[in-house]
């Protein structure tokens, strides 16, 4: 192949490689065309956050009580430092402190108070005083499926049948 032909090619790569980075950088948007006109377009967009995830999100959390399907769990005292839990709204990502371990991941927060973890990556030490505490707290967030913030700013993640309950106060 020639030089002419070789530089064609760089610049098609080139090209295609600033057009995926403008479609990442602009989140992916996608072009729907309305039943009935072709001539009208409308971009897609994300459904409105709701207003009681602005109660939650961008704070800090403390674990006062973990509720796992209906049995109430003993606090230990031997913990290193606070249980923690943490949200960053303008990434929808939460973070913490679970007895031995820091964890991370995304959240969801929808209408009517509905929240789910998403997957969550912790680190891998074990601590035989707090290990079972954790193993709940992990399974309790797995299960959440709501959330609420009391009159006195308390946070209450609820699993869908109400029996497990993962409660915090806010973190001054």
């Amino acid at each position: 192949m020639n030089n002419k032909g070789n530089l064609v090619i760089i610049i098609l790569v080139i090209a295609v490689a600033v057009l995926a980075w403008l479609f990442m950088a602009d989140g992916g948007s996608q072009q729907v065309i309305n039943s009935g006109n072709d001539q009208n377009q409308a971009i897609t967009e994300p459904p409105p956050p709701d207003p009681a995830s602005e109660k939650f999100a961008d704070n800090y959390w403390l674990l006062t009580s973990v509720t796992l399907d209906g049995a109430k769990l003993d606090m230990p005292m031997n913990v290193p430092k606070p249980l923690t839990l943490n949200f960053t709204k303008a990434t929808d990502s939460y973070g913490g402190f679970s007895g031995c371990n820091s964890f991370s991941g995304k959240y969801v927060a929808s209408a009517n108070s509905g929240f789910t973890f998403g997957a969550t990556a912790a680190t891998k030490m074990y601590c035989m005083e707090t290990s079972a505490l954790e193993s709940s707290i992990f399974s309790a967030m797995g299960q959440a499926a709501k959330f609420s913030v009391s009159q006195q700013g308390s946070l209450t993640l609820t699993s869908a049948d109400g029996k497990t309950k993962l409660e915090y106060k806010p973190a001054v």
